[in-house]
């Protein structure tokens, strides 16, 4: 199949395998049906027996030397002249070369069934004798259609006669190639079945090769046929120039080599002398003094009818209907189109029309195609209601073609039509997931309600694809909404997804300037430094202040997206996921990397803490390998801890160098006289200044009064200041047992 169906630019890119590299599971017995052997007599044609091989090359046969253009002024090479279109038929060529050159050109009939034309000849165009979509469709008739139609043709057959509704024969295997899936051999299989089953293989109209068995040899209305007819059934290899090749005779070998030819014309670069969308000069007879004229050759399906039979009908062939011209009239291609508007309709039918023949399809299947266009009818000349689905979209089957080439299936806007070779079965977990039909516009802004939404990729409770969790106070732009009105479909930071409408209320003012990215979010996996204290929000917006959550300079955030704009990622905080200025964080080192936030959350907490041991370190992250801006707390350090790990495992606490992470391992509760010396709520900054004890003090633990524990400084010791107080009224200086506070009234600079 032409890879039409993906975007259309460039259209349908496929992988047929799926994520862990195993190929794709042969398709369902009741996608793909084989045609059950007729239990009518055996009728063997001794013709078949000479049938060859099919040979694939496609080197360019060379005209005969001395050959000349074609005197009536086309370009096919066959009417070089007349010794070269007869020296191309006989035995000095391949068979290959003879498949390439193969034509019927012998003067058809004027009205080989003695027909009485029903419709008009108004509409033939010769440059667009019959659509692609209607020739190149091998599933548009049963097998019990193309046997009862047969049988209407004949009425009663002249004894002594067999008749097509009764011939059958024991038919040839023929091995797959590039333009028919190959034959497989059967005993006394029907005309009609041979039609099928060709049809099927070589995807040839089989309504197409019953109107060529009758416009050829008049078989399909023929009452007492001689065997030559089913000799030459299709005209396959049977120039006017010489005889017919041997090597195509029999009904079935004729049938499936005529039809293979056809997509042979339509494939192989060898035959370019129709080109579509180009002009061509075509005779109008075989008689080249009949000459030729321009012909706008539209498509594939009428180059190859001039291919197989290389003549316009003039317009005394027009006017006769099925009746007879002049002397430079052609009836070859008037007589097909003849014959399939008055059989079967137009030539021309409407390609968004669903052929008969479909199945009930229950299997879910994953778009496999980076991009793909659902269409109302299983073809790709079919333009109208297309939709697009995305590669990993999961969709329901429900019908599927007698071919089995095409799947309908649901999608947002209902039931479209998809190439079955650009989608692969679903899993057990992935067919849970498939999309809901029936959806329509949202537009409001929601705020998740509870403590934590799980964002998924269908709107179904049993669908884990996909899975994001929202924490409570999210806010998100919805953008669909089902038709029950119980699952909206929101942008996440990790994409479109689907939350159930319980979890979510309508947002606030304020909270709606934390709706997520208009432009999109793209998937973004990397470990982040954050440069500069920042805040992480539940919006991408700088308006937003919902679920603020702090992040100190060096803490690591693994990012999960980034918005479209690029200005603001999606991070793991201690809070949950929450969204940062892409200014205010760094790609994180090795070392900075191990800094990482904590991912299962955290709780707050509010008890106070002590020190048990000295060389105890503070750091900016839960984690033990985590060294960067480390803070080293001795013995008896009074504590107060903001938050716990998921774990229990590490506590978040205020320390004089700002808050820091310590092993739960590391502290014990304070007795009440220490938590007295807990440190400064309103923070602290760095100092660095040398400064003298004006009078005897007590450097204490804890920038307290009432903190008991401490020591004593005389008057005139020299200390190191490391930090001062956010009240400015304490420092932090070194002295011989530790870190201590001192008021900062009882020093003065060095």
């Amino acid at each position: 199949m032409s890879p039409e169906d993906q975007t259309d630019a460039p259209d349908d890119a496929v992988d047929e395998s799926d994520e862990s590299g195993q190929t794709e599971p042969t398709p369902e017995p009741s996608d793909l049906t084989e045609p059950t052997p007729e239990p009518s007599e055996s009728q063997d044609s001794d013709a078949d027996d000479d049938a060859a091989d099919e040979a694939n090359q496609l080197e360019k046969v060379e005209l005969p030397q001395g050959s000349t253009v074609d005197p009536a002024g086309t370009d096919d090479p066959r009417f070089a002249s007349k010794a070269n279109a007869g020296a191309m038929k006989r035995g000095d060529l391949t068979e290959a070369e003879m498949d390439r050159m193969a034509m019927s050109t012998g003067e058809d009939l004027a009205n080989p069934g003695d027909f009485e034309m029903q419709a008009s000849l108004s509409g033939f165009n010769p440059g667009n004798i019959i659509s692609d979509h209607v020739f190149y469709d091998g599933s548009s008739m049963s097998l019990s259609q193309i046997k009862s139609f047969l049988n209407s043709k004949v009425s009663s057959c002249r004894s002594g006669y067999t008749c097509l509704p009764d011939y059958t024969q024991n038919t040839k295997s023929r091995s797959a190639d590039q333009y028919c899936d190959g034959y497989t051999g059967r005993s006394g299989e029907s005309a009609a079945a041979i039609i099928y089953r060709v049809a099927k293989s070589c995807d040839i109209n089989p309504k197409a090769l019953i109107v060529i068995l009758q416009k050829e040899q008049g078989l399909v209305t023929h009452t007492w046929p001689s065997d030559w007819r089913y000799t030459i059934a299709m005209g396959m290899a049977c120039p006017d120039t010489s005889a017919c090749d041997t090597r195509y005779y029999g009904f079935q070998n004729q049938v499936y080599s005529a039809a293979r030819q056809y997509q042979v014309y339509s494939k192989s670069s060898y035959f370019s002398w129709y080109p579509v969308g180009a002009t061509s000069n075509v005779r109008w007879h075989p008689n080249a003094s009949c000459g030729s004229a321009p012909v706008y050759i539209e498509n594939k399906a009428t180059a190859a009818l001039y291919y197989y039979t290389p003549y316009q009908p003039n317009q005394a062939a027009l006017k006769a209907g099925y009746g007879t011209g002049d002397s430079c009239s052609a009836y070859g291609n008037r007589n097909f189109y003849n014959y399939f508007t008055d059989w079967f309709g137009s030539t021309h039918a409407d390609a968004c029309t669903v052929p008969s023949g479909t199945r009930t399809a229950s299997k879910a299947y994953v778009v496999t195609a980076s991009s793909l266009n659902a269409r109302t009818a299983p073809s790709t000349d079919c333009s109208k209601g297309i939709t697009s689905l995305s590669k990993g979209d999961i969709v329901q089957a429900v019908r599927v073609t007698e071919s089995g080439k095409w799947l309908q299936v649901q999608t947002n806007v209902g039931k479209r039509w998809v190439s079955r070779e650009y989608v692969k079965y679903a899993t057990a977990g992935e067919a849970a997931c498939t999309i809901v039909p029936g959806s329509t516009t949202a537009v409001k802004v929601y705020a998740v309600e509870v403590s934590s939404a799980v964002g998924r990729g269908a709107p179904r409770t049993e669908c884990a694809i996909d899975r994001t969790v929202l924490p409570e106070g999210s806010v998100a732009q919805a953008i669909n909404v089902t038709a029950d009105r119980q699952w909206l479909q929101v942008r996440t930071g990790e994409g479109i997804r689907w939350v159930a409408r319980s979890d979510v209320r309508y947002a606030t003012a304020p909270e709606q300037q934390c709706v997520g990215p208009n432009g999109g979010v793209k998937t973004r996996s990397a470990v982040y430094v954050v440069d500069n204290d920042t805040v992480g929000v539940v919006g991408p917006r700088s308006t937003c202040d919902v679920g603020v959550a702090k992040l100190a300079q060096g803490v690591a955030v693994r990012a999960h997206g980034v918005s479209g704009s690029g200005d603001w990622m999606w991070v793991d905080t201690g809070t949950g996921r929450r969204w940062i200025p892409t200014s205010d964080i760094d790609v994180a080192t090795t070392s900075e990397a191990r800094c990482l936030e904590p991912r299962g959350g955290v709780e707050a907490a509010s008890k106070v803490y002590a020190v048990r041991e000295s060389n105890t370190i503070g750091r900016i992250a839960p984690r033990s390998d985590c060294s960067d801006d480390s803070t080293a707390l001795v013995s008896g350090t009074v504590l107060q801890a903001v938050e716990v790990s998921g774990s229990g495992n590490w506590l978040r606490v205020r320390t004089g160098a700002g808050e820091r992470w310590i092993a739960r391992a590391d502290v014990r509760y304070a007795t009440a006289p220490e938590s007295l010396c807990v440190a400064p709520n309103g923070g602290v900054s760095s100092a660095r200044l040398t400064y003298r004890v004006l009078t005897d003090t007590t450097a204490l633990l804890g920038p307290r009064d009432d903190c008991g524990a401490g020591i004593a400084l005389s008057a005139g010791t020299v200390v190191k200041a490391v930090a001062i107080s956010g009240s400015r009224t304490w420092l932090k200086v070194a002295t011989e047992a530790g870190e201590r506070w001192v008021k900062r009234a009882d020093v003065d600079y060095e």
